[in-house]
C-alpha cells in the first residue's frame, strides 16, 4: 500500500467513525472491515484513542461544543509531543486520523490511560464474541462491535466505552457503578442486563433485568426491567416504552420471541441476524401480528413457518427473499 493510498484510508475511516460517510463510503469501510480482523482492529484503536481525547475534555467524553473537540486533539497533539496550533475544528476531524495512525505505532492495542492504567478493546468481526471481565460481568458482542475497558477496575467505578451492539451481565456491585459510554450517551448500572445497540446516530436500550440510568446531553432517565427507549445524544425529551417482543436475542443465541410481534420488527431482527436480505414487498403485511418462538433455527425454517401462520409467501431469489401476501 503506497502512502497516498494508506492517507486516504485513514481520511475515510475517521469520516466513517464522526458518521461523515456518504454511503458508499460507509459500503467501503464496512467490506474493508469484514474482510480481515486485523482491519477492524486497526479501525477499533482510531476510534478508542479518539475517544479517549474527548473523555479528557470538561465535559468527560460528551462534548458538544468546538471548544472541546479542539481540546481533544491537543491532547492527542500532546500525546505525540509535537508543536500543537489552532485548526478548524473541520480540519481537526480529518487530522485525527493521522495522529492516530502515530500512536498506533506505539500502541497497537493497549491505551495507555493518564492515570497510569492501561485500556485494552475487545472487537468482534463475523462472530459473535462472549468476554467476562475481570469483575464477573459477561458482555456479549454482536458482530462487528468493539468495547474497552481499564485492565483493572479501579475502587470507585467500572467505567468501559462500546460502539455497534452488545448485552451486558452486570456483576452487583453498589460501591462499585458500571458506566457505559457510547455515541454520546452515558448508562450507568449497579448490576442487571440490558441490550445497547448504536445505529444510524441512535442508540437503541431494552432493559432485561434491574433498572439502569440513562444520560444524554440535555436530560436523564431511569429504565426498569421490560422496558426500552431509543435517544440520540441531544434529545430533550426522553420516554421509555414497553419492550414488547425480545427481538434483542437474536445474536445471542438466535432466539426470537414474538407476543403479537410485528411482522416488519421481526424481519428487521432478522435481517440483523442471518445477514439475508428479507424484503417485504406488500407494506400492508408489515403490521401483522405473530405470536411464536424461533431458537437458533434456519432461516429457511423460520420463513416456512411465518409464512404458514400469516398466509404469506416467501418468494427467494438467490440470497434474496420478499414476502408478500398469497
Amino acid at each position: 500500500m503506497n502512502q497516498n493510498h494508506h492517507t486516504t484510508l485513514e481520511d475515510l475511516l475517521v469520516k466513517y467513525l464522526l458518521r461523515e460517510a456518504g454511503p458508499e463510503e460507509t459500503r467501503t469501510v464496512e467490506q474493508w472491515l469484514a474482510a480481515d480482523p486485523v482491519n477492524q482492529q486497526y479501525y477499533d484503536q482510531i476510534r478508542l484513542i479518539w475517544e479517549k481525547s474527548l473523555r479528557l475534555t470538561p465535559r468527560g467524553g460528551l462534548p458538544d461544543i468546538e471548544g472541546e473537540e479542539e481540546q481533544a486533539w491537543q491532547t492527542l497533539r500532546q500525546k505525540m509531543r509535537k508543536p500543537a496550533r489552532r485548526t478548524p475544528v473541520r480540519t481537526l476531524r480529518w487530522a485525527a486520523s493521522v495522529a492516530a495512525a502515530a500512536v498506533l505505532l506505539f500502541c497497537f492495542f493497549w491505551w495507555p490511560h493518564p492515570a497510569g492504567t492501561t485500556w485494552q478493546t475487545t472487537a468482534s468481526t463475523d462472530h459473535v464474541r462472549i468476554d467476562t471481565l475481570a469483575d464477573g460481568s459477561v458482555v456479549t458482542l454482536n458482530k462487528h462491535s468493539s468495547f474497552s475497558r481499564p485492565s483493572t477496575f479501579n475502587t470507585k467505578d467500572r467505567t468501559v466505552t462500546m460502539t455497534g451492539e452488545a448485552f451486558f451481565k452486570i456483576a452487583p456491585d453498589k460501591d462499585r457503578p458500571f458506566h457505559i459510554q457510547t455515541n454520546g450517551i452515558a448508562i450507568t448500572v449497579l448490576g442487571t442486563s440490558f441490550n445497547v445497540r448504536t445505529e444510524n446516530g441512535k442508540t437503541i436500550i431494552l432493559v432485561e433485568s434491574g433498572l439502569i440510568e440513562v444520560k444524554n446531553h440535555q436530560n436523564s432517565i431511569h429504565i426498569g426491567a421490560g422496558e426500552t427507549i431509543t435517544l440520540d445524544k441531544d434529545d430533550a425529551a426522553l420516554q421509555t416504552q414497553p419492550a414488547g417482543a425480545n427481538l434483542y436475542k437474536y445474536y445471542q443465541p438466535r432466539d426470537f420471541i414474538c407476543r403479537d410481534t410485528p411482522l416488519g420488527d421481526l424481519v428487521d431482527a432478522l435481517n440483523r441476524s442471518y445477514g439475508d436480505s428479507i424484503e417485504i414487498t406488500d407494506p400492508a403485511i408489515r403490521k401483522l401480528p405473530i405470536t411464536t418462538t424461533f431458537h437458533n433455527e434456519s432461516l429457511t425454517n423460520i420463513l416456512q413457518v411465518i409464512g404458514a401462520t400469516l398466509d404469506i409467501r416467501a418468494h427467494r431469489t438467490g440470497d434474496h427473499y420478499s414476502l408478500e401476501k398469497k
